[in-house]
């Protein structure tokens, strides 16, 4: 009964997430309705799943349910992700708190919900070296400076510029949609137009970007800006990558120690 009841659930997450992410991709929100069903049909497969196990098993579940729901909110109130991020991982908990049983050599946590967060973060973090590589060979075709009046940034911002966002002329900027400027410009008491990078977390909230823009218009230049993938994108990939292959990280840092030891 485990297999299947664990093949039923990781389906409806599946489907759920894959429509979650199409609604964040097309128009960056997702309808509080889609988690209000897929969180009680989660919850009571799982509750259909806890009457036949032992207590340590349920002790497990519970502490998957809430270090995913604290690891969520805490996130999502530090301003790293959405709140549909946050929502797709508590109802991710509610559904698949531990790994399921039809894996045999599963290199997984037992709380499933944080594997798939590691598998979205390591995710993400391969995109960033897209945006490294696309940037180097933009530097290479146009032979212009990367950070052409913003060279008295700090090195850090210039590396996270460098690995989530691209250059684009300031005319373009505001006709790319969910495509957001990483920069603001303002007039020093010489007037003198100053540029600087400005990595705020939460870019789409519409009056921080409409200050930017408007500081930006005008500016016959290229600048840094970040086409802010949702989250729940990464999270989906995630979920697909911890069914097929475990927590990758977890599967590394495993090997790493056992090589030493």
């Amino acid at each position: 009964m485990y297999p299947l009841l664990d093949l039923v659930k990781v389906f409806v997450s599946m489907v759920f997430l894959i429509a979650a992410s199409l609604y964040d991709l097309k128009y960056r929100e997702v309808p509080d309705k889609l988690w209000l069903i897929y969180a009680p049909v989660g919850l009571l497969l799982t509750l259909t799943q806890a009457v036949t196990l032992d207590l340590k098993i349920l002790q497990v579940i519970g502490l998957s349910i809430l270090v995913t729901s604290i690891l969520s909110i805490a996130i999502f109130y530090l301003g790293l992700f959405g709140g549909a991020d946050a929502k797709a991982l508590i109802c991710l908990s509610l559904t698949i708190p531990t790994p399921p049983t039809f894996k045999k050599a599963f290199n997984a946590l037992p709380l499933f919900p944080v594997t798939i967060f590691n598998n979205s973060v390591l995710t993400a973090t391969l995109l960033t070296l897209a945006f490294l590589i696309y940037n180097l060979i933009w530097k290479f075709k146009t032979r212009k400076g990367l950070f052409h009046d913003l060279e008295g940034e700090p090195v850090y911002r210039k590396l996270i510029a460098l690995m989530t966002g691209y250059k684009i002329e300031v005319g373009k900027l505001a006709e790319k949609r969910f495509t957001y400027p990483l920069e603001e410009a303002e007039i020093d008491e010489n007037g003198k137009v100053v540029r600087r990078l400005v990595l705020s977390a939460r870019l789409e909230e519409d009056e921080e970007l409409e200050r930017r823009l408007n500081s930006l218009r005008g500016l016959r230049c290229e600048v840094w800006a970040t086409p802010a993938l949702p989250f729940l994108i990464f999270i989906t990939i995630g979920f697909f990558v911890s069914l097929v292959a475990g927590d990758l990280i977890y599967t590394l840092i495993k090997t790493i120690f056992t090589s030493f030891t």
